[in-house]
Parts: C-alpha cells; structure tokens; sequence
C-alpha cells in the first residue's frame, strides 16, 4: 500500500503542475490563428497605402441629384433666423429623407447652416455626398461623390470615416498582433537551440528600424 502511494504521488504531481510555457503557447498559437485575417488585411493594406503610386484606387464615379424638402423642417426664414441658424431645423427627419430619396450611406459629418441655406455632409470609407438644401424654396442639390475599391481598403486600414466600431476592430487586431509577438518572444526564450539565434535575431530587428529612423527618415 505504501509503495503504491509513494509511486501514485510523483505522477499525480506531475500532472497537476501545468507549464506556464504550454499556456503561453496555446495563448500564441489560437490568438494568432483568432486574428489571423485581421492582422493579414492590415499587412495586405499597410502595402496599398503605403505605395498608392502601385495601385489605381479605382475610377471615381459622381452622382448628381436634385429634390425638394417640406419648408417646415428647414427652421425659420431669413428674416427670422436668430443667431443660432440651425435653430428648429428638423435635422434627423432632413438626414432621413435624403437617405431615403438617393440610397446615401455614410456618416453625417458635416451639418450647418446660415440665413439663407443648409449644407449637409455625409462621410464613408471612400465615399463623401454633400447637399445644399435652399431654406425658403425646399430645393436641393446633392453630390455623391464614390471611389473605387482600393480607396475602400486604405480608408479602412486609416480608420477614416469608419465609425467606433471599426476602430475597436483596428485597437483589437493590434492588441493581438502585440501579445501574439511577445508570446512568441517567450516561446523562443524556452528553446536553448534556438534561444540565442532568435535573440540575435530580434536585436537585428530593432537596430534595423532605429538606423532606417535615424538615417533615412527626413
């Protein structure tokens, strides 16, 4: 009975004494494979962006409109326009109808006003409309203005005009690519054939990007 204790205790220890390397491997292997798209479309775009003298954003293409709005919803008129111009203009219903009317997308980026007109403008990945709306007729005239798919992708990869969520896709996949690196980093460290090559590897790295900085960076 004691030796079956005594040869039982050595495995049961073994096995409940789990590595910290084979966490910070699992960690390393599935949270790359987890971000595996998102960090292969920045490294694809950080490509388009950084040469767009390689690649053709597409042809842009402007679409031109003209309607008419519901006086009421555009505010006072000039003679009694207070000194706030945006004042009781109905500006959701006014976004809406646009919308509706012409298929326009994007954010409203730009709303203002003075005596005499409004000016409205909506901002996309590679997408700009802008509409001047005439406040004592309801008449106007909207410019949609669209670019090609390039243009999508490297406003995409800036995160310009892509809204809050998108900028969480772009903080999350650098968080990634940060603790799949420093994993990585940790891995190398637990392999004594590869441990020192690996370090000489990574110091060739920084001092590579600190001479192309210090050299090459006007």
């Amino acid at each position: 009975m004691t030796g079956s204790n005594h040869k039982d205790y050595p495995f049961s220890k073994k096995r409940s004494r789990k590595p910290l390397s084979v966490t910070i491997r699992w960690i390393h292997v599935y949270l790359s494979m987890f971000g595996l798209m998102a960090l292969l479309f920045f490294a694809i775009t950080g490509i388009t962006v950084n040469h767009p003298d390689w690649f053709s954003s597409g042809r842009e293409t402007i679409h031109e409109f003209e309607g008419k709005l519901p006086i009421q919803w555009l505010g006072p008129t000039p003679e009694e326009t207070a000194e706030d111009f945006t004042a009781g203009v109905e500006k959701l219903s006014i976004v809406e109808q646009l919308r509706e009317n012409h298929s326009i997308r994007g954010f409203v980026s730009e709303f203002d006003a003075d005596e005499y007109q409004l000016m409205i403008g909506f901002n996309g990945p590679a997408y700009m409309a802008y509409a001047t709306i005439e406040r004592e007729t309801g008449d106007y005239e909207l410019t949609e203005t669209l670019l090609g798919f390039i243009a999508i992708l490297n406003d995409l990869h800036k995160g310009r005009d892509t809204g809050e969520i998108w900028s969480w896709v772009i903080d999350i996949s650098a968080m990634i690519l940060v603790l799949s690196s420093i994993s990585g980093f940790y891995l190398i460290l637990g392999l004594k054939n590869r441990r020192s090559n690996g370090i000489k590897l990574g110091i060739a790295g920084v001092v590579i990007l600190l001479l192309a900085y210090s050299f090459f960076v006007p």
